[in-house]
Order: structure tokens, then C-alpha cells, then sequence
């Protein structure tokens, strides 16, 4: 009986060794696994990152160009719409330039990439203030309504004290 118990107990001992070894590949695969899938989202996240900064530049751009696209001519007090589109949106050229700044500030690795980031998008809310002033043209040119001059103004504010606050990091 000791002899078929000793011989019935090597395949088992080997068969347990073997589920053993098993296990350890599949637990080091799994390992290897979860090291790459932590490795992939990061790579995902900058593919990602990189497609809505370069979507939110081109949405950004072509915006802009609705503004300035815009050719006036001024008869007396009046501008009048010569060439473009009599429907520009400063809201929208300043939601896509934030957009543009949030992905910006996310694909940057340093301080000085993240306030550059945020140097860049008050350049853009100076712009877009200066050429709101110049659409509104005193009230009298009707190309954009007189609201628009004080809505860049807070842009534009907002994003000097979001530049302050990155500076002050």
C-alpha cells in the first residue's frame, strides 16, 4: 500500500508543480500585461491630447479667419461689410483658443511649456480684442454689437489672471 501511495504521490506532487508553474507564467503574463496597459494609456492620452490641440487650432484658425476674413470699407461714420461672413463669433474664436490652451497645457512637461501655453492664448485674447474693437467700430458699423467689446475684455482678463496663476506655481 506505501509503495502505491509513494507511487500515486510523485504524479500528483508533479501535477502540482506543474499547475504551479502554470500559474506563475500566467501570473507573470498578467504582470507583463498590466505593465504594458500601463504604458498604453499613456501613449493613448498623448495620441489623444495631440488630436484636440491640433483639432482645436484648426477649429481656432478657421474662426479667426471669420474675423478677419471681414473687409470693410468705412462711408462716413459707417463700416460697411465689404467681403466675409456678416456672422462672426468672438465666442467662438475664444472657446476653441481655450481649448487649444487646455490641450496645450496637458501635452507640456515642464513649468515653462505650461506657461507658454498660457502666453500664447493671452496673445490670441489680445487679438481677438483688438479686432472685436475694430468690428464694432464705435457701435455705428452694426458688423458686431457693442456687447462683444466688453465679453473680449473679460477673455482677455481671464486669461491674464490664469497666466499670473501659472507664473505664481
Amino acid at each position: 500500500m506505501r509503495r502505491h501511495a509513494a507511487f500515486l504521490g510523485l504524479p500528483l506532487a508533479i501535477a502540482v508543480l506543474s499547475m504551479n508553474d502554470a500559474a506563475g507564467q500566467e501570473s507573470s503574463q498578467q504582470k507583463r500585461g498590466e505593465i504594458a496597459e500601463k504604458q498604453h494609456p499613456n501613449e493613448t492620452v498623448a495620441k489623444l491630447l495631440k488630436t484636440q490641440l491640433q483639432a482645436a487650432q484648426k477649429v481656432h484658425r478657421a474662426a479667426v479667419e471669420g474675423i478677419e476674413g471681414m473687409k470693410m470699407k468705412r462711408i462716413g461714420d459707417l463700416l460697411v461689410l465689404v467681403k466675409g461672413n456678416q456672422h462672426a463669433r468672438p465666442e467662438l474664436v475664444y472657446a476653441w483658443s481655450v481649448r487649444w490652451l487646455h490641450a496645450q497645457r496637458d501635452l507640456s512637461e515642464t513649468k515653462d511649456e505650461r506657461i507658454a501655453a498660457f502666453v500664447d492664448h493671452h496673445k490670441r485674447m489680445q487679438e481677438l480684442t483688438a479686432n472685436v474693437k475694430l468690428l464694432v467700430g464705435g457701435g455705428n458699423s452694426g458688423l458686431l454689437q457693442d456687447h462683444e467689446i466688453p465679453a473680449a475684455e473679460w477673455y482677455l482678463a481671464e486669461a491674464e489672471l490664469w497666466l499670473l496663476k501659472e507664473r505664481g506655481r
